[in-house]
């Protein structure tokens, strides 16, 4: 194994041999996640560097030729799923505006009482009108890979996590988080009278 330096001066090798001289294994990883993080400038966390996808899929194909010399393990593609829609709310009542006249006339066959006409009170009637919310659905997994699975895809990773989202939410309805925004899309407001 290749000796790595940090620029704080520690090794891996120099950090496992002193771990052999002491008890604890977690000290062992503290010390290996310092000496990782100083060779990987911008670390998300002690022991990981970040890399774009092509450098993570190289390291896979290619160990021996980066400077950590091994492929990566334990490898999880992690895929988040945010999407905004909206679903239906309970349904609401719309007045329905109606009206009523009666005409009256009366024929014979002498006389004739021209027609006349007035406004009659009429049941009102109600229309069922609908109301939306907006909400937010995450859903996420991860999947387990090896460095042959990553190195043998065929598609990219997005498209990959795609399908697996797709697939898992069909599958598994209560792993979806839904949270309301506030906002309503309400149609249940009374018509506006007149032209």
């Amino acid at each position: 194994m290749e000796r790595v330096y940090s620029p704080a001066g520690w090794s891996v090798m120099q950090a496992v041999e002193e771990h052999r001289s002491k008890k604890g294994v977690m000290h062992m990883q503290v010390r290996l996640g310092l000496a990782l993080f100083f060779v990987g400038l911008g670390a998300a966390q002690a022991g990981t560097v970040d890399v774009t996808f092509e450098k993570f899929v190289a390291q896979c194909a290619e160990p021996e030729k980066s400077e950590v010399q091994r492929a990566p393990r334990e490898i999880r593609v992690v895929c988040d799923n945010r999407e905004v829609t909206w679903m239906a709310a309970s349904p609401g009542e719309i007045p329905l505006p109606q009206s009523r006249a009666v005409s009256t006339s009366i024929l014979s066959d002498k006389f004739r009482v021209a027609a006349t006409s007035r406004a009659v009170p009429s049941v009102a009637r109600a229309g069922t009108c609908h109301r939306f919310e907006e909400v937010v659905e995450t859903y996420s997994l991860e999947m387990p890979m090896t460095c042959e699975d990553i190195v043998g895809l065929k598609v990219g990773v997005e498209e990959l996590c795609a399908g697996a989202l797709d697939e898992g939410k069909d599958r598994n309805v209560k792993a979806i988080q839904t949270v309301r925004t506030g906002r309503v899309i309400d149609t249940c407001f009374p018509p506006r009278q007149g032209g």
